[in-house]
């Protein structure tokens, strides 16, 4: 336990530390910014920063942005009643659970999304106990799930390349790796990513080809696999 107290002591310091000087002087952050993701980084850990000193209008900014997103993601597994649900806990879960954030290990964003991946999975293994209350194509998608999971040494691969690929993500510009991420780690459709995101098809498509294409560059030592 103490051990787990020591490491969110460090995330919440680390947080302070990125954001402090956003918070302190604006411009002064602004020039510091090296580069797209190092401004990414920095307005992450403020946002999350201000989450932490309980600042409710910092919680309903991230709400609106993802929210609708969130929802889409959970609503192809487990339909929309459930999907309304998994919004709402999963921001319960942000509110809770915003100082075990690091900004270090990746997006705001992407850590929202998991969150709500992993409360969509948690739903679905609840929903095989009462198979009665599951529609069939819920359930399918799940055996599908659980038919690529067999296979131990199929699963490392391929636990071990969604983490490079989620590296990877880091260096690309934020539209592209936004709609690469929804697409590749939590199952959304083009159509669907454009409908949440509130841009238009052509678009998602083009950000998706040029973000693949800076991916494959990247991840070309491991494309054998």
């Amino acid at each position: 336990m103490e051990g787990s107290a020591a490491g969110r002591n460090r995330r919440m310091i680390n947080l302070a530390k990125i954001a402090s000087p956003h918070r302190t002087d604006q411009s002064a952050a602004k020039n510091d910014c090296r580069d797209e993701a190092s401004c990414r980084k920095r307005a992450d850990a403020e946002l999350a920063a201000r989450i932490l000193d309980r600042d409710g209008a910092a919680l309903a900014e991230l709400y609106d942005r993802l929210a609708g997103l969130l929802h889409a993601m959970a609503r192809q597994r487990v339909g929309p009643e459930v999907a309304d649900e998994i919004v709402q806990d999963t921001f319960v879960r942000v509110w809770r659970r915003i100082s075990t954030y690091d900004p270090d290990r990746g997006r705001l964003d992407s850590w929202v999304l998991r969150i709500g991946r992993n409360l969509t999975f948690d739903e679905l293994r609840r929903m095989r106990s009462r198979p009665r209350t599951i529609p069939g194509e819920w359930l399918q998608r799940e055996a599908e799930i659980d038919q690529n999971a067999i296979d131990p040494e199929k699963a490392v691969i391929g636990a071990q390349m969604r983490d490079r690929v989620r590296e990877a993500c880091e260096q690309l510009p934020a539209e592209q790796a936004q709609v690469i991420e929804l697409a590749y780690f939590h199952g959304l459709t083009q159509s669907e990513i454009a409908a949440t995101a509130g841009i238009p098809l052509g678009t998602v498509k083009s950000r998706t080809r040029a973000g693949m294409l800076r991916l494959r560059e990247m991840l070309s030592d491991v494309a054998r696999y």
